[in-house]
């Protein structure tokens, strides 16, 4: 019988240097394409006059979710619903100086409306 060694092993500071070497390329990368979802977001969001703060979702919820369902919209008032289309309006809305949005009232887009006292 012939009796073989096992090869050597590389020592663990050699590995956690070449695990690091992989990775810490991508941490600035990431916070970049992080930073820039944020600002996209909130750019989108000041479009309608929505405060970011109003959709109730965290940070890690709006990026783990997917764009196209991440956004929950509050503090809407339905200001008219007319030819299968919602005219809807900021809280703080007023006239001649605010947006009005107008969303189609079909069932592409799903909108739950709730009445407020």
């Amino acid at each position: 019988m012939t009796s073989q060694e096992p090869p050597p092993q590389e020592p663990i500071s050699a590995r956690i240097r070449q695990l690091t070497e992989a990775v810490g390329p991508t941490t600035p990368a990431t916070a970049l394409l992080i930073y820039f979802g944020y600002v996209a977001t909130r750019a989108r969001f000041d479009c309608f006059g929505v405060s970011l703060e109003m959709t109730g979702l965290s940070n890690q919820s709006l990026l783990l979710k997917d764009p196209a369902s991440a956004y929950r919209y509050r503090g809407f008032r339905l200001l008219l619903a007319s030819g299968g289309r919602l005219f809807l309006v900021s809280g703080t809305w007023t006239l001649g100086r605010d947006q009005t949005i107008v969303v189609p009232y079909d069932n592409g887009i799903r909108i739950q409306l709730v009445s407020q006292p």
